[in-house]
């Protein structure tokens, strides 16, 4: 995580004197459980570094679930394959939050 954190910035760094414009509005954690310590410790160090970048990290979190690889397989988006799971749930918490940002900014 950390290290495609650093490969992103490096990238928006790289391309900004073409688009002085771009920016990193936020991170989404994916596959995290605030259960584990190790998941609470990385998004520490994660929020940390992407408040460096000028970003936050998203409050919604995406936990892992068998509905995303089952979605894959059935070739259907998480919202047609599985519109009850706790995934699904998670996606959609994480879109009104990402929604709610754009429509004040």
């Amino acid at each position: 995580s950390l290290y495609g954190l650093d490969q992103v910035s490096e990238t928006i760094d790289a391309i900004r004197p073409y688009n002085d414009d771009l920016q990193t509005v936020g991170v989404l954690l994916t596959r995290y459980s605030d259960r584990r310590n190790l998941d609470r410790t990385m998004k520490d160090t994660i929020t940390a570094r992407a408040q460096e970048m000028g970003a936050t990290v998203y409050a919604a979190t995406i936990r892992a679930g068998v509905a995303i690889p089952e979605a894959h397989l059935l070739r259907q988006d998480i919202f047609t394959a599985a519109p009850r799971a706790g995934v699904t749930a998670d996606y959609t918490a994480f879109i009104d939050e990402f929604m709610k940002g754009a429509n004040n900014g």
